[in-house]
């Protein structure tokens, strides 16, 4: 965001959309990987199995190319905290299925998540040890 005409304690932000029209959050720094990982996760794993979501940021679940970019970066400036590790540990012992974007954070720049493949790219519940 690149003119915020509000900015919060925690440092979120809200102001005109960078990439879209209307007005957009951002969140604070603290939480932005954690924010990119889970959307990147959600696209990946629940692509085009939404029918309820037509927005300027993602459609059926498919990230918008602008969208994508922004939580990619926020991924890479971000990285996983031992805190997400450790969640992503847990929720694979109690669910059977992990945040490979946790585990693997170079995968998130070998999938393009605004196109149908980003389902196909990979499996949710793989851990990378097989």
């Amino acid at each position: 965001m690149n003119q915020p005409t509000a900015t919060y304690g925690d440092g979120s932000k809200l102001g005109p959309c960078a990439g879209a029209s209307g007005t957009c959050f951002e969140p604070a720094d603290r939480v932005k990987g954690e924010l990119a990982r889970a959307q990147l996760y959600i696209s990946t794993a629940y692509s085009h199995q939404f029918k309820c979501c037509e927005l300027e940021s993602v459609s059926a679940g498919v990230l918008r190319p602008w969208s994508e970019d922004v939580f990619k970066s926020w991924h890479q400036k971000y990285p996983p905290t031992s805190f997400e590790l450790k969640r992503n540990e847990l929720i694979y012992k109690r669910q059977g299925n992990r945040n490979p974007y946790i585990d693997h954070p170079e995968w998130a720049f070998k999938i393009e998540f605004n196109t149908a493949a980003a389902a196909a790219a990979f499996d949710p519940a793989d851990d990378g040890e097989s």
